[in-house]
């Protein structure tokens, strides 16, 4: 069973527990980094990435079985077979000088065919095309990988061999800059840059007051209204009350993210200042361009500095109901504050299938009996209700226990899960009255 999935800027690690051990499978990522090979550990937190490619395989690996893994002769074309939706699929990868391309053949529960994509060539007839017969969509898809010249390969081609030892002794070791002060150079630059980026999203924060004066000029609200850089979509049938009751919603968030931010910026100054000082030290010597104790020492001091926010304040709501309630992030730091604080181990906790979304956590009573698909229903309907960009008609969700789920160190709002069940649910609009 395939575990965790990581990500750094050279491996991509894969987690799978076989029955008394866990193996640590290490796939390069290109650019020297190339082949597969056997780890003993993760890799640390502190190099960890979060990109487009580990949220592919993240999709289409995670809670699925590792079947086999199959190499070429030179070691420049990876096939790894996992039993995932009932099926066998295959995901590939493949190294070809400084670029690598990446392909997944696949099966398509809502479509109840396999499906093929590939990276060089995402929009060709072989990757629109569904195909019924699991045997013609792996001859295809196999055959797919020939145009980029595989067969032209000789044993000059083969790739290089990963390390024998540890790869992050090996990492520390090729990574590094010759003295202190280039590395206070980008960490400056880093900092100012993000606080120019916060100084934006206060300005965007504070046009509060534009909001309220809005509201206080006693004006109609249409169904569509713009305040400075802030926009609001009502619907049809909401009233005038329902309208300002949700701009009023608005400048609570608003009025917390100042907050927040405002937070942020402190912090970036404190550290600012204990660069300059630093600056002043002559310091000579080799150091790692990822410093693992300089990255734990600033999360210890942001920790410290940190202000815990009180119940009117926290970035979650609660809907309480008679029989059951639910919980649902208003953002990334509030998903991680709604599991840790509020959620239990044998609450549900609900996300989108695929993309990203709010979370929302079904906390029942149990002594009015089992979790019914109603109350499933108004989970999801709460979810779609929260979603930022859109309210579609209906949705594909995954659901678990809180108990299977783990936050990723280092990237708030996310988690891994296992042991995960899909639906689909319609929007209902009287969940809210209804819980």
């Amino acid at each position: 069973m395939i575990q965790k999935l990581y990500a750094t800027p050279w491996v991509i690690a894969i987690s799978v527990r076989a029955p008394g051990k866990t193996y640590w499978i290490y796939q390069g990522r290109g650019q020297g980094w190339e082949g597969i090979w056997l780890q003993e550990t993760q890799p640390p937190s502190a190099w960890r990435v979060v990109d487009r490619l580990i949220e592919f395989y993240r999709k289409r690996l995670s809670a699925s079985s590792l079947v086999d893994i199959r190499l070429d002769p030179l070691d420049r074309l990876v096939h790894m077979d996992y039993q995932k939706w009932g099926a066998t699929n295959t995901l590939s990868y493949y190294w070809q000088g400084r670029l690598a391309y990446l392909g997944c053949c696949y099966f398509d529960p809502d479509k109840q065919a396999f499906k093929i994509f590939l990276s060089w060539d995402q929009h060709s007839e072989i990757c629109k095309q569904t195909y019924e017969d699991d045997s013609v969509a792996k001859r295809v898809y196999e055959n797919a990988f020939a145009v980029l010249g595989l067969e032209k390969m000789s044993k000059n081609d083969e790739a290089p061999r990963p390390p024998q030892t540890d790869i992050w002794d090996v990492l520390v070791k090729a990574h590094v800059n010759n003295t202190e002060a280039n590395s206070i150079k980008k960490d400056t630059k880093s900092r100012d840059r993000k606080m120019e980026l916060f100084k934006k999203d206060l300005a965007r924060v504070e046009q509060i007051h534009q909001i309220k004066q809005y509201l206080s000029s006693g004006q109609p609200i249409g169904e569509q209204l713009k305040i400075g850089d802030h926009s609001f979509k009502f619907k049809s049938e909401q009233t005038e009350h329902q309208r300002r009751d949700l701009i009023f919603q608005k400048i609570k968030r608003l009025q917390m993210a100042a907050k927040i931010i405002q937070e942020k910026m402190n912090e970036l100054s404190t550290k600012k200042e204990t660069v300059k000082s630093q600056k002043k030290v002559n310091t000579v010597g080799v150091k790692s361009v990822f410093p693992v104790m300089k990255l734990k020492e600033e999360a210890t001091q942001a920790k410290a500095v940190s202000v815990p926010l009180s119940d009117k304040d926290k970035e979650y709501k609660i809907f309480e109901g008679k029989l059951f309630s639910l919980g649902v992030g208003m953002s990334a730091r509030g998903n991680d504050l709604l599991r840790k604080e509020w959620a239990k181990k044998e609450d549900l906790w609900f996300h989108a299938a695929s993309g990203k979304s709010a979370h929302v956590i079904l906390k029942w009573k149990k002594d009015t009996g089992v979790i019914s698909s109603e109350m499933i229903q108004m989970a999801g309907s709460c979810l779609l209700e929260h979603q930022k960009n859109s309210l579609p008609s209906e949705i594909d969700l995954i659901y678990t226990k809180v108990a299977q789920l783990k936050g990723v160190k280092g990237s708030a709002g996310m988690v891994t899960y296992k042991g995960e069940k899909h639906l689909k649910i319609r929007f209902n609009k009287n969940w809210r009255e209804e819980i």
